[in-house]
């Protein structure tokens, strides 16, 4: 199911995405300024929120951890992030989904218009 947020607002959704090393995805939290914080889902797990006054990068795994999950075959160290979503004012989410694509080392495929994946 499709998130969708307040009129004024973008979506953005991100299937399964790695970014290859944990210092990719550093780089673009630390160029936008977005703060660490985790989060309970309605459904109890936890999700990893990067976010800044203008956009709010939701995570399914940390991708700055070397670690990932069992049962998605990636290796550890590749800045795996799984499903991510963006939320926020239209032109701050269009530069991080710019950014997000031209430095992950892999994305499954990706929704503009709302979160599709998380």
């Amino acid at each position: 199911m499709a998130i969708r947020h307040e009129k004024g607002k973008k979506d953005w959704g991100f299937d399964l995405t790695e970014f290859g090393k944990p210092e990719v995805f550093k780089k673009i939290v630390k160029g936008y300024k977005l703060k660490h914080r985790t989060e309970r889902t309605s459904y109890g797990s936890l999700t990893h929120v990067w976010e800044s006054p203008r956009v709010k990068l939701v995570t399914e795994h940390d991708p700055l951890s070397k670690k990932v999950p069992k049962g998605y075959g990636y290796e550890p160290n590749t800045g795996f992030a799984g499903y991510m979503g963006l939320t926020g004012k239209p032109a701050a989410v269009k530069r991080l989904a710019g950014a997000i694509r031209k430095k992950a080392a892999f994305i499954k495929q990706e929704d503009e218009g709302e979160r599709s994946y998380i």
